[in-house]
């Protein structure tokens, strides 16, 4: 008999929050690029989000943290493809998030929870160069910042401890009979359907 396949079933709250989240993830990114772009061929162009000396988003992206993270010309240097501005990262980050989002399996829930701890991780870093660094106050960044929060809650409830048992430790380390009576004990099965040679794991997260 095969593996089991494990695929978790997300509710449409959370399908209708990730896309809200990423497709505002993305346009705020395009924008920073654009403000960053406008910025370097008019060194007097004044950006939406440019209140004030201190609240200023076009000097936090023309900034040497405004690309690579401060980090990538570093190491590969200025002008390698590396080190682009962080805006697309943000695009590319939003829109991996926005397409493995709505694939159904572990492993997607498993990468896209780990993405989401990079991106805290990196809000986190960014924030503190923001504050203590540059002592500016960037209103589309700390927006950002709370999205890329919102996507970690919202991937650690689609991942759960059932998920990465299956997924890290397969059929050679467990015995499927009592992982089933485990499984159907929890209270957290929405359906358990036996096909063929394949058995198919369905979990509800709203039951979590």
């Amino acid at each position: 008999m095969a593996a089991p396949v494990l695929r978790v079933s997300t509710p449409r709250w959370e399908r209708t929050a990730r896309l809200l989240v990423c497709l505002l993830g993305v346009a705020l990114s395009l924008y920073a690029f654009h403000v960053e772009r406008e910025k370097a061929r008019d060194a007097s162009y004044r950006a939406v989000c440019d209140v004030s000396a201190s609240i200023s988003c076009s000097k936090v992206f023309t900034s040497r943290w405004g690309r690579g993270f401060g980090l990538l010309g570093s190491i590969f240097g200025n002008d390698s493809a590396m080190n682009q501005p962080n805006s697309v990262y943000g695009i590319c980050f939003y829109a991996f998030q926005l397409l493995l989002g709505m694939t159904v399996s572990a492993m997607a829930a498993l990468i896209l929870m780990t993405t989401s701890i990079l991106s805290v991780m990196g809000s986190l870093y960014l924030g503190y160069i923001l504050y203590f660094v540059l002592e500016d106050f960037c209103v589309l960044c700390v927006t950002t910042y709370v999205l890329n929060f919102i996507l970690f809650l919202l991937n650690y409830k689609r991942l759960d401890l059932i998920s990465i048992v299956f997924l890290c430790f397969g059929q050679h380390l467990i015995h499927w009979d009592h992982v089933v009576l485990f499984v159907k004990a929890s209270g957290c099965v929405d359906q358990w359907d036996m096909q063929t040679d394949v058995w198919a794991y369905v979990l509800q997260v709203t039951n979590l």
